[in-house]
């Protein structure tokens, strides 16, 4: 299967991979051999639902952010996967998190 268009791509220390994008409802977690692990959250405006994922960033503590612009906040979820919460941003704060990659 595809993975969408024009993937955004995050790499945790232990190699698992986060993907998004158009084309992908949620984020698809993949192990560092390739396979597909699970898919955290699906298109929508709740706690880990997304509209338009454009950026993933893995912080030290190995959890991921998920930056929504069209729902207008980040979302931080655990190295398990579970949500943790959002925080609402705005677009000028969301054209500084495009430069943590």
């Amino acid at each position: 299967g595809s993975l969408g268009v024009d993937p955004i791509v995050a790499r945790r220390r232990d190699g698992i991979i986060a993907i998004a994008g158009r084309g992908i409802q949620g984020v698809v977690v993949v192990d560092p051999v390739g396979r597909i692990q699970r898919t955290v959250g699906r298109i929508g405006d709740g706690p880990g639902e997304y509209r338009r994922i454009t950026a993933l960033k893995f912080d030290h503590a190995d959890s991921l952010h998920v930056f929504d612009l069209t729902n207008r906040r980040e979302s931080v979820l655990a190295p398990d996967w579970r949500f943790i919460r959002s925080l609402p941003i705005s677009a000028p704060a969301y054209a500084s998190t495009t430069a943590l990659s």
